[in-house]
């Protein structure tokens, strides 16, 4: 019986081993060139955790501008040509959300930036539809509604660093705050004070949240890892956090008069059309509101206060420029008044330097993964159906066929002889194709409004020396390591 059993599973490896070889003969497909990967794993235990980018660097010079790699369960495609990323992010095909354990196993494809599909395209163009007008819509003061959202946040955040004048202070918690509340009003149409406890909570969501959902994070290629203790504790986080903040936003929508037929905040919208629909609510869900509402609120607080807190880091290593903007500020705006939105296009060099800092510490170094959602050739390469497409945009901003001395900060570069802003196709800190970023004009106003704000108010030094070559923190974003800034009247 023992040996009949042992011929049995000598005959079953033989066949799976000869079935496994006659299928790789006969595979004629052209595969993009990478590393090797083991089994299930793939290339996940040779990834820096800490600095996932820099793994993909080395394999990037070594392979070229497009490489495959095995992510756990994942094929993987690493894309770092602008061109044929800016192109194919334009066709269908393209605009499937990676298939990570985030996109379909946590947030289960709903939101804007888990979901694909019809859901994806009714709720982008309705939301891009709302922010379009509450742009457009003028308050009393004469400004545009998003503009006053904007204006009063900053003015939050001056006057916090203005009780702090003089001495480090951590800016994130107020940062947050400032930028949190701008995002609660468009959003929600509500704002809190700094000790609510409620909102509490909900930075302390988003802060740790981001943390848990990094792109290379091993539970998003290895599902089964969810069943171990480390990640029950990070799944329980996840789904507690998920499910009371659906709570909180159901309190909120449950405030609204779905009667009156305007509305002055992305929540009033979707009960105003759901008024509408009546029983014919299509992909317009609950549950799709909320995921929406969640994903309009986390990525707009967290890349743009990121992205000022690598600006501003930036000043104080280069107080030359610092200065520089400071006298252009002087001189368009000038000391004793207020920064408006047509002050901004005058506004070169802030531009240029704000340009610059996301070139060279881009906030997604991955980019947004995107997916294949169909079997395709890709510059003479197949590619299967539910490969995950990385647009890696920290190997486009350093590449120097691209740029000239790119690992130097000169956000000259971005400025041409007549001082007008020059703008390279191949730069995106927004991304690009139909998956653009949808709050990037927004989000553009409030890095300008709050980085202006700042240094027309004060110099900005630090307290302790912070070297830009150190790995930053890399969660769902690139973060700076922590710092104190000293904000000095000027």
């Amino acid at each position: 019986m023992e040996l009949f059993s042992y011929f049995n599973l000598q005959t079953l490896f033989i066949f799976v081993f000869t079935f496994l070889l006659v299928f790789h003969l006969l595979d004629r497909k052209k595969r993009p060139p990478g590393p090797f990967c083991l089994p299930i794993v793939g290339y996940l235990p040779f990834i820096n955790k800490e600095a996932p980018y820099q793994t993909l660097l080395k394999l990037k010079e070594k392979y070229g501008n497009i490489f495959a790699i095995q992510m756990g369960f994942v094929p993987t495609l690493v894309i770092s040509d602008p061109y044929l990323i800016k192109r194919l992010f334009l066709m269908e095909a393209f605009c499937g959300r990676a298939p990570l354990y985030l996109t379909f196993g946590i947030m289960q494809g709903y939101g804007l930036i888990c979901s694909e599909g019809q859901i994806w395209r009714d709720h982008r163009k309705f939301v891009a539809h709302v922010l379009r007008n509450l742009g457009k819509y003028k308050t009393a003061s004469g400004r545009n509604l998003i503009e006053e959202v904007i204006i009063n946040g900053v003015d939050d955040f001056v006057m916090d660093l203005r009780h702090n004048t003089g001495q480090p202070v951590n800016i994130t918690p107020y940062l947050r705050h400032s930028i949190g509340n701008i995002v609660n009003e468009l959003v929600f149409g509500v704002t809190y004070k700094m000790e609510d406890e409620t909102w509490v909570y909900l930075q302390h969501l988003l802060d740790e949240g981001f943390k848990h959902v990094a792109v290379a994070g091993p539970l998003n290629f290895l599902p089964f890892l969810r069943h171990l203790p480390k990640f029950k504790k990070t799944m329980k986080f996840i789904l507690e956090g998920k499910q009371k903040t659906h709570i909180h936003y159901e309190e909120i929508l449950q405030s609204i008069d779905s009667d009156k037929h305007e509305y002055r905040n992305v929540a009033e919208a979707y009960m105003i059309e759901l008024e509408k629909k009546r029983g014919n609510v299509g992909t317009f869900t609950k549950q799709q509101i909320y995921h929406v509402l969640a994903d309009l609120f986390g990525a707009g607080t967290d890349t743009a206060m990121t992205t000022i807190k690598w600006i501003l880091l930036y000043m104080t290593k280069y107080p030359d420029k610092q200065e520089r903007i400071q006298e252009e500020l002087d001189s368009v705006v000038g000391r004793n008044n207020d920064v408006q939105m047509g002050d901004l296009a005058k506004l070169r060099y802030l531009e240029a330097f704000t340009m610059e800092v996301q070139r060279i510490n881009n906030i997604l170094p991955l980019g947004v993964p995107h997916s294949c959602t169909e079997d395709r050739i890709v510059e003479g390469y197949y590619v299967k159906k539910g490969t995950m497409i990385l647009p890696f945009l920290w190997a486009m901003n350093l590449d120097p066929n691209l740029w000239k001395d790119p690992e130097n900060f000169r956000p000259e570069r971005f400025l041409d002889e007549y001082n007008n802003i020059i703008k390279p196709e191949f730069f995106m800190p927004f991304q690009t194709g139909r998956r653009v970023c949808l709050g990037e004009d927004i989000g553009k106003l409030t890095i300008s409004f709050f980085v202006a704000a700042v240094l027309q108010n004060f110099n900005v030094t630090l307290k302790d020396d912070y070297d830009l070559n150190e790995n930053a923190e890399y969660g769902f974003t690139l973060v700076p390591r922590y710092y104190e800034l000293i904000p000095t009247c000027r």
